[in-house]
């Protein structure tokens, strides 16, 4: 994006038309500096590490919000109002072939993807029902992941236009990083470094005995 545009914010989803180049700048190898130009000899390193990157030169842009994953006319709006009964016995139905026909749960579960944060003050939320589901089958010893959450899974990833699961093992509680960090003044994306409205199913089934590090334990409690 050429000119200085601060209203991009990290993690918003964006729409760019505009011209592919087949390599980036900083793939030109550094030339001899002109006397209007000093010599550094640490900026040419930056060239040969992201030399052959490709770049968009925006011609313009918008940005993708919730309601834009689903463009339908005032019929369609209309006609799904009418069928709304129909709709969300069917909704419940396929929820509900992921826990082995289990209504209840597909009742919550669907309360929960309709639910939205109304009222933020401070660290106090109001609106949004985080939901704990429980009695799934153990997972195979030192696993990483469950094979009984799949179904699940992958039936939110067919519902939802945003969604993200984590398995929380003990390894991925000491080893990964959740938010952005700093790293040698480079911004490194963290696990839940997510676009608003994201989906998010915590998969705690694979939490095994262990040692909990500092990390580990900051990094749970920031979950």
């Amino acid at each position: 994006i050429y000119g200085r545009d601060n209203s991009l914010k990290v993690s918003e989803i964006v729409e760019f038309i505009g011209v592919l180049g087949g390599t980036s700048p900083f793939a030109v190898s550094r030339a001899r500096p002109t006397p209007q130009e000093p010599e550094f000899d640490d900026f040419g390193a930056l060239r040969t590490q992201f030399g052959g990157v490709p770049i968009v030169h925006a011609i313009t842009y918008r940005k993708i919000q919730a309601a834009s994953f689903v463009p339908v006319g005032s019929e369609v709006i209309a006609a799904v109002l009418h069928n709304t009964p129909e709709i969300r016995a069917q909704l419940l139905k396929y929820i509900a072939s992921a826990f082995g026909g289990d209504r209840l749960v597909a009742e919550f579960v669907l309360l929960q993807l309709l639910s939205r944060i109304h009222t933020r003050k401070g660290s106090l939320t109001l609106g949004n029902l985080t939901l704990n589901i429980t009695h799934f089958p153990t997972p195979p010893a030192a696993s990483a992941t469950n094979p009984a959450i799949r179904p699940f899974a992958s039936l939110l990833a067919s519902l939802m236009p945003k969604y993200h699961d984590l398995s929380l093992t003990l390894a991925a509680l000491n080893r990964a990083w959740f938010f952005p960090r700093s790293v040698d003044e480079v911004l490194k994306a963290g696990v839940l470094q997510l676009p608003e409205g994201t989906t998010i199913v915590v998969d705690e089934t694979v939490l095994e005995e262990g040692v909990l590090g500092d990390q580990g334990a900051f990094f749970f409690f920031f979950m």
